[in-house]
């Protein structure tokens, strides 16, 4: 009775081990690099596995990725990074000159809309973090809690508008990354108290529900959002 009750988990075992490779997909994520230097760069998955990709002489390469599901990867080039989004069916093309990393990435391929919007978001997020103006020394933890609540709410609205915006994303891309636009906003909101306490010389200072508020209810265990 002992062995057949065991044969039978191995069975149930197996069988969702089997399941659960089945349910694998492979992207395509391949490229040119102009300049390039390093023969390898590296990729790491959203469970942070590490993936060496290989570079040949012509700056080219080639790497079958596999996706249980759609999620961001980071990708390296020696100090060079980038967040990639990889969904599936969707093969991904990057290009760019190593020399100029920041200026010449693109991307293109089925996967190109969701990865290129994250260029422009990233873009956005450095006009828009630090309050524009003339003085490069403006400190802006030197607002006050509405003010620095509002300049980050209109930071996550202009970046919701061109989520928006932006042709080809699946409902579900823009369904999470509405979510983590949000979480990012409550992550700036969530800085403002300890920044007055240790680098403000403002040691009694206390958040408000201004900021406070928007925290309250925060789920911190949702893997879907975590992923």
């Amino acid at each position: 009775m002992k062995l057949l009750l065991k044969a039978i988990c191995l069975i149930i075992l197996f069988a969702s081990l089997h399941a659960s490779a089945q349910k694998k997909e492979q992207v395509l994520f391949s490229g040119k690099i102009e300049n390039h230097v390093n023969k390898e760069l590296t990729l790491f998955d959203v469970n942070n596995n590490k993936i060496t990709i290989m570079v040949d002489d012509a700056g080219q390469f080639k790497q079958a990725v596999d996706l249980a599901e759609a999620g961001y990867h980071r990708f390296y080039d020696d100090k060079d990074r980038l967040a990639i989004y990889f969904e599936k069916g969707k093969d991904v093309q990057l290009s760019y000159d190593a020399k100029k990393f920041k200026e010449t990435v693109k991307f293109s391929g089925p996967g190109a809309a969701a990865n290129n919007y994250l260029l422009k978001k990233d873009q956005m997020r450095l006009e828009l973090t630090q309050m524009p103006g003339k003085d490069s020394k403006f400190n802006i933890f030197s607002l006050t809690e509405r003010e620095f609540k509002d300049h980050y709410l209109a930071m996550k609205q202009a970046m919701l508008k061109e989520l928006s915006a932006t042709p080809g994303l699946s409902a579900q891309y823009k369904r999470l990354e509405a979510k983590n636009i949000n979480y990012e906003y409550l992550f700036f909101l969530s800085q403002y108290e300890s920044v007055q306490v240790n680098h403000m010389n403002n040691k009694s200072f206390k958040a408000t529900d201004v900021l406070n508020g928007e925290l309250k209810g925060l789920e911190y265990n949702n893997k879907e959002d975590f992923l």
